[in-house]
């Protein structure tokens, strides 16, 4: 079960208010609301009601963190991170097989001869494994990003910018790390060789991102409207 902080922190952002805008309606400073969600400090029965009907969510809400809204976005933090394990191990993976292509298997100049036919089997069978990889990380990313959009999608109000750009930058750096150190050590394949899937799905993440705020700018006009008539 979440602790009361977590289900504070959860809760703000999910209202989409700031520490500042909750410390002004309880009436205390920006520090006392961080060092709650912190957990530095545990307010009292008296402060955690006041705080929920600043939220306007019930009460067991912040102590058990039950609500529809507060495990939706558990399921969306955790559907991410699945999707940034997947990706990162994935990318592993094929630039491993890649370099011990290009260190331990390569095949001399010259013609095919019965010592070498063997390497170039095994060269074959690698590359059919690292497409293999490539091509299941590629579907299982976007299937995994597709459930984050349609999620995402469904919440009372949209994720933060500042969570959606901190996702991305996780997802480039991080493959940045699993892919860019093997190519310093292969004389044969170059970056781009390492890089391109990675690129693919890079791009289809990036493509949803901007999908996204196209789709809570048009649910937010609604919204207005209907609100207006």
């Amino acid at each position: 079960m979440p602790a009361v902080n977590e289900n504070l922190k959860m809760i703000r952002k999910a209202k989409g208010l700031t520490q500042e805008e909750v410390a002004n309606e309880l009436g205390v400073k920006r520090q006392t609301i961080s060092s709650y969600e912190s957990n530095r400090t545990q307010p009292d029965i008296e402060t955690l009601k006041n705080l929920a009907k600043i939220y306007n969510v019930e009460f067991n809400h912040i102590l058990y963190g039950k609500s529809k809204m507060q495990m939706k976005h558990r399921t969306i933090k955790i559907v991410a991170l699945i999707s940034i394990a997947c990706l990162f191990l994935f990318n592993l993976l094929q630039s491993i097989i890649l370099w011990t292509l290009n260190n331990f298997f390569v095949v001399e100049g010259g013609p095919i001869t019965e010592s070498n036919q063997s390497i170039i089997d095994i060269r074959f069978s690698l590359l059919d494994i690292r497409e293999g990889i490539a091509g299941f990380s590629l579907f299982s990313f976007s299937l995994l990003c597709i459930i984050l959009f349609v999620l995402l999608m469904t919440l009372e109000r949209p994720i933060a910018l500042s969570s959606k750009i901190k996702y991305l930058a996780i997802i480039i750096i991080g493959s940045g790390i699993t892919i860019l150190p093997w190519t310093f050590f292969d004389k044969i394949y170059k970056v781009f060789d390492y890089i391109y899937p990675a690129i693919l799905n890079l791009f289809f993440a990036t493509i949803l991102f901007g999908m996204s705020f196209i789709v809570e700018y048009i649910i937010k006009v609604k919204k207005r409207y209907y609100n207006n008539r």
